[in-house]
């Protein structure tokens, strides 16, 4: 063996040690890496134990570490850690940006293009001139709506909703596959308006006065594109085109032949596709001409049909059923493959159609929220505070006026033995600071339940934010607010028992309700009269008695129809019950009269 050969062994071997080595340090990194991650866990579950082997055999013997899992106990010794890692989570997501209440929202809605016919044709062995065998595009994506349960905001919708395009057709007599379908989800209690319809942007003209660009480098600068965007501005009326042109020294009936000419292979690239190098040629035929004038035709049909389509409105003010989504934007229709035009004098059609456009609305989405109860009242009349006393709602409580800013929906629960909402007899407290409120939320988490209660009836109400006098003139967001009680089917008078003139506050509530929407006032049917406490001292009883008489007597001025009056203490849960009870009984009786009217709807559909 040579000295060479010797030398280059020896290199190749001590490459392999090296090699062994390097893959040996990874694997113990990388399984190093992995107990670390793994510790913490082993720490928690398991403990760590050396037995030797005395009690089998008799001797000693050193051995590997055995793991052996560890009994958790009960599930109170590990409450007070579940507890702090409950709070972590809730200061983590505390911190994290928090969503707006908005209920009201304009959305740009864009369906899907239809895919593009294939041109093709089959080839096989021994078969060079075969069929056409180009597929079909596939339609585009719809655009779907559905008001689901529970939503309460429109801020969780996107302002722009776009379904897929369809697919173009291959060879083999394979079709486009059908693009997705957008589902805008909303809350219940949606209206839908159309704003306006947009025209889809096209295909990129072929005009040859356009076609220039005064650049230099792959990325125009800004001027450059200032420029452009204020040449194709010009050039999009015929009269200022035909004024360039005539500048440039070109005669007028040159530059009118070659506009035309350009609109015409604008409208033919925008209509077909054809096969390379087979442009010309496919122009020239007549059966390409009178598909043409078909595909023209159906254009001004299908422009004509949109016209005269009402806009698109919807009053989503029921949860919609699973698969029985609402159709906003139907799809563009695919194109057809080249198999499509074949006849009996044309068997090797060289062009197929393009997709239809899909199409582009804007709408605007307003948010009425559905409650069966609705609280009226003045700022700092106590109504979030009866909200919380009877449901459990965790709104805003505090002794200044406006503290609730958006509309609060909450839900009361009677059960069969009586009782509703959390069943808790200790009073309201103030929630304006945040520590306070942290507490108050971690003390009503660790109370349990009394899972014996069973479920009997149940009802929303919606605390509606303070409103102002004129507030049917929009003053202080009225019309924001009014808006969230005007489907409710009982409204309740909140006022402040310990004011001055609590009674002339009920003709204020009244005549705004009817100045914004006629009727309205007419669903009032209960009059919660709050902070009783505050007159409950023995030297005050004459006038409270006073003020409860003048504003029984009030009521009855209203002109509504069985209109009770409850005085109550919210803040000490005080006579609530009452008001619950009677709150109860008028919801039952809306839900009748509203399920007789949908029986009676639907009869008539029946019979027409």
């Amino acid at each position: 063996m040579s000295l060479s050969t010797t030398c280059s062994a020896c290199s190749s071997l001590r490459w392999l040690e090296h090699s062994i080595t390097v893959a040996v340090a990874l694997r113990s990194r990388s399984r190093s890496a992995f107990d670390r991650q793994r510790r913490p866990l082993s720490r928690r579950c398991f403990s760590k134990s050396a037995p030797s082997l005395t009690d089998i055999s008799g001797s000693t013997a050193p051995t590997s570490t055995v793991w052996k899992a560890e009994s958790w106990g009960s599930f109170s010794d590990h409450l007070p850690n579940i507890s702090h890692m409950k709070q972590r989570n809730d200061k983590k997501r505390s911190k994290a940006p928090k969503r707006h209440f908005i209920d009201q929202l304009i959305v740009r809605l864009e369906s899907g293009k239809g895919g593009d016919g294939s041109v093709a044709f089959q080839r096989e062995k021994f078969k060079e001139q075969g069929p056409p065998a180009g597929g079909n595009g596939g339609q585009g994506g719809a655009v779907y709506i559905r008001a689901v349960a529970g939503l309460t905001s429109l801020g969780g919708v996107t302002k722009r909703v776009r379904a897929h395009n369809g697919g173009a057709g291959a060879g083999s007599w394979m079709h486009g596959r059908k693009g997705d379908d957008a589902v805008l989800t909303v809350p219940v209690g949606t209206i839908v308006r159309q704003i306006e319809e947009l025209e889809p942007a096209g295909p990129s003209s072929s005009n040859p006065w356009t076609e220039q660009r005064p650049s230099t480098s792959l990325r125009p600068t800004r001027r450059e594109k200032e420029a452009l965007r204020d040449a194709d501005d010009i050039l999009d009326d015929r009269a200022q085109q035909l004024r360039f042109m005539r500048h440039a020294g070109i005669s007028p009936d040159d530059a009118s032949n070659m506009l035309e000419e350009a609109a015409l292979k604008e409208q033919r690239e925008r209509l077909f596709v054809h096969f390379p190098n087979f442009g010309e040629s496919n122009e020239s035929d007549e059966n390409f001409l009178r598909i043409e004038q078909q595909l023209l035709k159906l254009e001004r049909q299908e422009q004509a049909d949109k016209e005269a389509s009402p806009p698109v409105y919807h009053d989503l003010d029921m949860p919609t059923p699973e698969g029985e989504e609402i159709l906003l934007l139907e799809g563009g229709q695919g194109g057809l493959g080249n198999p499509a035009f074949l006849s009996s004098t044309r068997r090797t059609p060289r062009y197929a159609t393009r997709g239809r456009p899909g199409r582009i609305l804007r709408i605007e989405l307003e948010l009425k929220s559905i409650a069966d109860v609705g609280l009226v009242g003045f700022p700092n009349a106590g109504k979030s505070t009866f909200l919380r006393a009877v449901t459990n709602s965790k709104t805003e409580i505090a002794s200044y006026a406006f503290t609730t800013l958006n509309p609060q929906i909450g839900t009361c629960l009677i059960y069969d033995d009586g009782t509703f909402g959390d069943g808790h007899s200790q009073p309201i407290e103030d929630t304006s600071d945040a520590t306070r409120k942290h507490k108050l939320e971690l003390a009503e988490r660790q109370q349990l339940y009394d899972t014996r209660r069973v479920e009997r009836f149940r009802m929303t109400l919606a605390d509606c934010p303070g409103l102002l006098p004129d507030a049917s003139l929009n003053v202080g967001l009225g019309h924001a607010f009014l808006r969230h009680i005007e489907r409710s089917k009982v409204l309740a008078y909140v006022v402040d028992l310990s004011a001055a003139t609590p009674w002339s506050d009920l003709f204020v509530l009244r005549d705004e309700l009817e100045a914004y929407q006629p009727g309205l006032s007419n669903k009032a049917r209960l009059i919660i009269a709050n902070k009783a406490d505050m007159l409950a001292d023995p030297s005050m009883a004459g006038e409270a008695q006073a003020r409860l008489a003048k504003l029984r007597h009030t009521a009855t001025s209203l002109e509504v129809d069985d209109i009770q009056v409850v005085p109550v203490s919210a803040k000490l849960r005080l006579n609530i019950g009452r008001s619950v009870d009677y709150l109860r009984s008028m919801v039952e009786a809306g839900r009748a009269r509203e399920r007789e009217r949908i029986e009676i709807a639907q009869s008539k559909i029946e019979d027409q």
